[in-house]
């Protein structure tokens, strides 16, 4: 008998869930750093800068529970593209963030946190959500894959002269 998918609320995150998102970035900033040291800095966002983020228009930060202990997050900002000689304007939901505590994962907690992103999104005016994913972030592709994204760009690069982290 299969055991049942548990259900989580997610909800807008608020001021006091700071701390808990800060404990949870710290996860998603060493998971950077490990692949990509040269760029990436050890630590994390503290509370007071996502306290700022939560106020900031146009982001979206959403935390999962698990009981009453938030134990995923998820932030995305509206990104208003202008219109060029190019290219057309548009607004996309970006998702910078998707974390999920380590000993919750694999247990429908990242798909409910992205549940409400269309309805974001529409509210917001948006056309299309984006993610933000690191090649090396292969569970993370895979994920958003999973939900119907598709890939749209690919960004290349290649050093030069290899900085050395300070």
């Amino acid at each position: 008998m299969a055991s049942a998918v548990p259900s989580y609320e997610v909800r807008v995150a608020a001021a006091g869930d700071a701390a808990a998102i800060a404990r949870l970035n710290r996860d998603v900033q060493a998971l950077h750093v490990a692949n990509c040291g040269w760029l990436f800095k050890p630590g994390g966002l503290a509370s007071a800068e996502i306290v700022d983020l939560i106020q900031k228009p146009g982001v979206i930060m959403l935390v999962a529970l698990d009981g009453d202990q938030v134990e995923g997050y998820l932030f995305a900002e509206l990104m208003e593209l202008p219109e060029t000689t190019l290219t057309r304007s548009y607004k996309a939901l970006l998702v910078h963030h998707l974390a999920v505590a380590a000993n919750k994962r694999r247990r429908g907690m990242a798909s409910a946190l992205a549940a409400p992103l269309a309805g974001h999104a529409r509210r917001l005016g948006a056309t299309m959500i984006t993610a933000n994913v690191w090649s090396f972030n292969r569970a993370s592709i895979a994920f958003f894959e999973g939900l119907g994204f598709t890939r749209y760009v690919d960004r290349l690069w290649r050093q030069v002269d290899a900085p050395t982290p300070t």
